[in-house]
């Protein structure tokens, strides 16, 4: 477990905002979509969590630590008793297995998509049972009722863009140029959210101009910068050896 916040290598990006909301992917109908009725009650934090931290025997008390101060973890958090958590797990090693799958027997993309999601969902159901402190949510009353509960809500990404989210599962592309990172930033922006943390196994190198040169260095999706334009954007090591 950690024992200070800094030894995660946290850094505070807000690198998106080089990429102009014209040159976005994402239509304006999106703020029309599956926006959460009292929301405003809440700050809203997405917490994506990539699936390589899943192969982290001590993933619970790192996670654990992270959401119980996070403003001792995130230079610039700042904490409030109206925030609450929506975590999103990355597809991990379950969604790579599908990739190689893809480029050996070209699938059909739309196949592959949605497969890469529904790895998201397993990951999701088993950090709930993981740590119980977690609630599995799939719907926005789901969610507004673990938050009103003061509970973090891990959500069923796969149900719920197949659903409520439709309109957000539409405008994304059928492609390996959208992942769990493009997919959190489209969901939290929706959802009007405060904050979009990026739980990574890796540093940010620096310096890194913006999300499009870390789409080169393979950092983030493709689509990334354009999805995550306007939002604040925060950077964890959680992965960091201890």
């Amino acid at each position: 477990m950690l024992d200070r916040g800094e030894d995660m290598n946290v850094t505070h990006q807000n690198l998106a905002g080089n990429v102009s909301r014209e040159e976005s992917e994402y239509p304006r109908s999106r703020a029309k979509a599956s926006e959460l009725p009292g929301q405003s009650r809440f700050r809203v934090h997405v917490l994506k969590l990539g699936g390589s931290l899943l192969d982290l025997p001590d993933l619970a008390d790192r996670l654990i630590q992270l959401l119980s101060n996070p403003d001792q973890c995130c230079p610039g958090f700042k904490r409030s008793p109206d925030a609450r958590w929506l975590i999103i797990p990355g597809g991990g090693a379950a969604a790579d297995e599908i990739r190689r799958l893809d480029k050996l027997y070209h699938l059909p993309s739309s196949m592959t998509h949605w497969d890469a999601i529904a790895a998201m969902t397993f990951n999701a159901q088993m950090l709930a049972r993981l740590i119980p402190a977690l609630t599995l949510v799939r719907t926005a009353s789901e969610v507004l009722k673990s938050w009103t509960s003061v509970r973090p809500a891990i959500l069923d990404v796969h149900h719920f863009l197949k659903n409520e989210g439709r309109t957000i599962g539409d405008e994304l592309s059928e492609s390996w140029d959208v992942t769990s990172d493009t997919i959190s930033a489209a969901i939290g922006k929706a959802w009007k959210c405060e904050c979009l943390i990026l739980a990574k196994s890796c540093d940010l190198p620096a310096p890194c101009a913006d999300w499009t040169e870390a789409t080169r260095r393979g950092l983030v999706d493709p689509s990334f910068p354009a999805a995550a334009t306007g939002l604040d954007v925060f950077w964890i090591n959680l992965g960091r050896s201890q």
